[in-house]
């Protein structure tokens, strides 16, 4: 199994980042001002704050195993075989997906619903080790495309 990381662009860091700093804000705020219900609210957003964040926002992973990749966002999994990729094309898309970079790759999935929005930080290398992969599809510079028959 190869892992790759997310790509990381400084404004998505930034705003991935207000969420739990916003929280914190909301508690300490809420402690210094000596009401015990505005404090005790504000340490519950920390805490589904930071519940969110391990749950689906936080880590971002992509991996290509034996016969499958598999894209990590916190605790959840998408699988994808490598059979049902029908082709990889670079993206811009803003449309939200699992990746902390708008600099991505939209995998087609073959009429399985929206392209699955990636960025993983060695786009060279894992457009290569997934070409290597999936069999029926070749690299044509950033793009993976069916093998032509």
């Amino acid at each position: 199994m190869t892992s790759f990381s997310s790509k990381v662009d400084a404004w998505v860091a930034v705003a991935i980042a207000s969420g739990p700093v916003a929280a914190l804000a909301a508690a300490i705020g809420g402690s210094v001002s000596g009401a015990p219900g505005t404090a005790i609210v504000g340490w519950l957003m920390v805490v589904a704050v930071a519940a969110l964040y391990v749950l689906v926002v936080w880590p971002i992973a992509y991996e290509l195993h034996p016969t499958e990749l598999v894209i990590r966002f916190g605790r959840v999994r998408t699988r994808i075989a490598y059979g049902d990729i029908r082709g990889v094309e670079p993206s811009r898309s803003l449309v939200a997906g699992p990746s902390y970079s708008t600099d991505r790759l939209a995998i087609d999935r073959g009429g399985r619903g929206l392209p699955v929005l990636v960025s993983p930080a060695n786009r060279d290398r894992f457009l290569a080790d997934l070409d290597m992969r999936a069999a029926h599809l070749r690299r044509d510079g950033d793009r993976l495309v069916p093998v032509e028959t």
